[in-house]
């Protein structure tokens, strides 16, 4: 999974629960545009490997590492998966 990201501005992508006995993560990398400068934007792509058959719903928050889990994200993204 990819979402658009600009680290620069101190925002980052992060998920926020997950149903850990059918997906574990695996990792996240941010990877700049190829016609970004430094400074600029790419996406942050999620990797999952899947455990179980089971329909899974993700949510991630844009938020800044300083800021408590309390505050509202800047953006949110939700998918559900269905693992089969």
């Amino acid at each position: 999974m990819r979402l658009p990201e600009n680290p620069s501005t101190g925002f980052r992508w992060r998920e926020e629960n997950s149903d850990e006995t059918a997906l574990q993560f695996q990792g996240d990398a941010f990877v700049l545009d190829p016609a970004s400068k430094i400074g600029g934007g790419g996406h942050r792509t999620f990797s999952y490997r899947a455990l179980k058959t089971a329909e899974v719903k993700l949510h991630f928050g844009l938020r800044r590492p300083w800021e408590r889990q309390q505050t509202n994200p800047a953006d949110t993204f939700n998918i559900l998966l269905s693992i089969r």
